[in-house]
């Protein structure tokens, strides 16, 4: 950018659509990660500036703001007739690393319950710093911002807006600043789903451990033990005593009146009054 000794005291030109940021007094950004990117600016920055590109961010100065991978672009209306062009650039992870973290983070289901509903948890900021990896840029050095108006600050009050109302745009959806990091939500959701069924597919199918055949043919042929005779059957929960039906109804006629039927009954009777028999 250029020098021009004037420039900062002239007075923008009104804009009818502009984007005005919300945040109309006091401190910039409410998240987390919105709180984090202000701060990194306010570090950076001059204060003149920041104080001058807030008022700009307020008044609606910005007319357009575009998130892509690696990059911002916005129009900044100005002093002049044409707005000023704005690009914000920070570098996005490779696909290397996004594998790496994908598969860290898929064998746990609270990320796609999390990045489904549209929120980023703290874990994933952890994890991604397991990587030495920081959403937001650690030094001045990991942006690289360029403004079309002559001040030879950087970043100037035009860049100074466009970072405030970036901020503003995380606190209401942090995936904008992932996008830019190289992955939007809809990648992630997919990646993560792609991950697991690829896990799932892997793991080895738990074996069901057969039982040897006989294969003596003697044994083959052989009739096997016979099922216990019905007096031998004593199930748990069932009626004591002399069912009643037996005792109203006694032995049908056509059988033997011998005690032998009579206890056969007996048991045949608790059997089916049984409770285990209930349905």
């Amino acid at each position: 950018m250029g020098y021009w000794r004037n420039f900062e005291y002239t007075t923008p030109k009104p804009v009818e659509d502009g984007i005005k940021a919300r945040t109309r007094r006091g401190k910039f950004g409410e998240s987390r990660i919105g709180k984090r990117w202000i701060e990194v600016l306010e570090s950076f920055g001059k204060s003149n500036r920041l104080e001058r590109g807030r008022r700009y961010a307020r008044k609606g100065q910005v007319r357009e703001v575009n998130i892509d991978r690696g990059q911002v672009t916005a129009e900044v209306q100005g002093s002049r007739s044409d707005p000023y062009m704005v690009s914000i650039e920070l570098e996005p992870y490779s696909e290397r690393t996004w594998e790496e973290v994908i598969d860290e983070i898929s064998s746990v289901p609270l990320y796609y319950a999390a990045f489904s509903s549209g929120s980023v948890p703290e874990e994933f900021i952890e994890v991604l710093s397991h990587h030495d990896l920081a959403l937001t840029p650690k030094q001045p050095g990991e942006l690289n911002t360029h403004c079309s108006c002559p001040d030879s600050a950087n970043p100037c009050k035009h860049i100074a807006a466009v970072y405030y109302l970036l901020g503003e745009a995380f606190d209401e959806d942090p995936f904008q600043l992932i996008k830019i990091r190289g992955k939007t939500r809809e990648e992630l959701l997919e990646s993560l789903s792609v991950n697991v069924k690829t896990r799932k597919a892997e793991e080895p199918s738990p074996q069901t451990p057969e039982t040897p055949m006989d294969t003596d043919p003697d044994k083959f042929w052989k009739p096997g033990a016979e099922p216990p005779s019905i007096d031998e059957v004593n199930l748990p929960g069932q009626i004591q005593g002399e069912p009643a039906i037996l005792k109203l109804l006694g032995v049908p006629q056509f059988l033997p009146k011998s005690k032998k039927y009579r206890r056969s009954l007996k048991k045949a009777y608790r059997l089916v009054s049984g409770s285990d028999l209930e349905t």
